[in-house]
């Protein structure tokens, strides 16, 4: 049997087509991996500018929470008797302690505050972390807080009950003795 005459050039076209499609290929992954990773630094710094933004956000309405469950405290402390009682100091400590602890953490949020598209991925997620850390604090300052407003409107209910009840005490008291 004698080997056609066309069998080498089927093959070096089918090679030809093959090294075509494996240049191709490369160069479209490479494309594509390059704007995959655009991508996924897109997303790292939406997220970051998205927790560095919740985070502030809350940061600089500490202040006014911290202010408003102090004098809260301090009503309920004056309702009760107990204004300079050791109870009053702590909690006068305890604020001016998180008053400084809020700045601090806005100094931290402010040094962070950086031109978040010129970071690199890994820069971008070790920001995201320092950021993530400054909110988790943020938040667990606003959560005491709120916690503690809600403590004081149950210590208000409850002073408000007892002296609905000794009103209606007293005046039992007068109608069965008048």
């Amino acid at each position: 049997m004698s080997d056609p005459a066309w069998l080498p050039y089927v093959g070096v076209v089918t090679g030809a087509v093959g090294m075509i499609t494996g240049v191709t290929g490369m160069v479209i992954s490479i494309a594509n991996y390059r704007r995959v990773s655009r991508m996924k630094a897109l997303d790292l710094r939406l997220e970051l500018r998205k927790t560095y933004n919740a985070s502030r956000a809350t940061a600089e309405g500490l202040f006014d929470l911290i202010n408003g469950a102090d004098t809260s405290r301090v009503a309920v402390l004056a309702a009760i008797g107990g204004i300079n009682s050791g109870n009053h100091q702590l909690w006068q400590q305890e604020c001016a302690a998180d008053r400084v602890r809020v700045e601090a953490l806005l100094a931290k949020l402010a040094e962070a505050d950086t031109d978040f598209a010129k970071l690199t991925p890994e820069a971008l997620e070790s920001a995201i972390v320092e950021i993530a850390d400054l909110k988790a604090q943020a938040d667990g300052h606003h959560d005491k807080y709120v916690a503690a407003l809600a403590a004081d409107d149950r210590s208000r209910e409850r002073i408000r009950a007892e002296a609905v009840a000794m009103a209606q005490a007293r005046l039992t008291g007068e109608l069965r003795g008048g």
